[in-house]
């Protein structure tokens, strides 16, 4: 994860630098994986931003999903995103709120990993940016 101030929100996912993922890759595909480091209060995703950057194509709506995982634990769904439309164009942005109470909360504490993975793949081509709405749980 890339920022320069903890203290500013909402919190732009990078991937390895480049910022933008690959929507052609198999499903449950590993986008990004970020875990609370001990001592850091955590924080609260409010929202999940998808941003095309890549022209989608082909035949399939791609669509990612977000997992939170228990310090020791395993993951479990938090949110599955809205699917992007099999056409989607450059700019064309989706934005799916978090539910604050569901089978697992949407607050992520020190320990506690936040993991983003690739629910049904784009099938030529497209790619997205993440931006994360989150709110600093001080």
């Amino acid at each position: 994860m890339a920022y320069t101030d903890t203290t500013r929100w909402p919190l732009q996912v990078t991937a390895t630098g480049v910022g933008i993922f690959d929507m052609v890759q198999a499903k449950n595909t590993v986008l990004f994986t970020y875990v609370v480091p001990t001592g850091h209060p955590g924080f609260t995703l409010q929202a999940v931003e998808q941003l095309v950057a890549v022209v989608m194509g082909g035949s399939t709506a791609a669509q990612i999903k977000v997992y939170k995982k228990l310090s020791g634990g395993a993951n479990v769904l938090l949110k599955t995103c809205t699917a992007h439309a099999v056409d989607a164009a450059v700019g064309t942005t989706l934005y799916d709120k978090t539910p604050p109470t569901s089978t697992t909360t949407n607050t992520f504490v020190a320990g506690d990993t936040i993991e983003i993975q690739v629910e049904t793949a784009a099938t030529s081509t497209g790619k997205i940016q993440i931006i994360l709405h989150i709110a600093d749980n001080n």
